[in-house]
């Protein structure tokens, strides 16, 4: 996906992969109404979007940002 990298895949003990993302976006720091770069992350937060099927078994999708 377009402004995510993979930063680790790991397989469970239950066979579930968990694919961990980060933003890889340099405008992602940009304030949407001034364009400015922000220089100074307030804290990071997980987000888990709903969990995949893929090629038959479950991805569990976890993504770290910079809120």
């Amino acid at each position: 996906m377009e402004g995510l990298a993979v930063e680790r895949v790991v397989l469970t003990a239950l066979g579930t992969k968990v694919v961990q993302l980060v933003t890889d976006d340099p405008d992602a720091a940009r304030c949407p109404a001034c364009r400015v770069v922000s220089t100074s992350g307030k804290d990071w937060v997980l987000t888990r979007p709903h969990d995949l099927p893929c090629g038959g078994g479950q991805v569990a999708v976890q993504w770290r940002k910079r809120r």
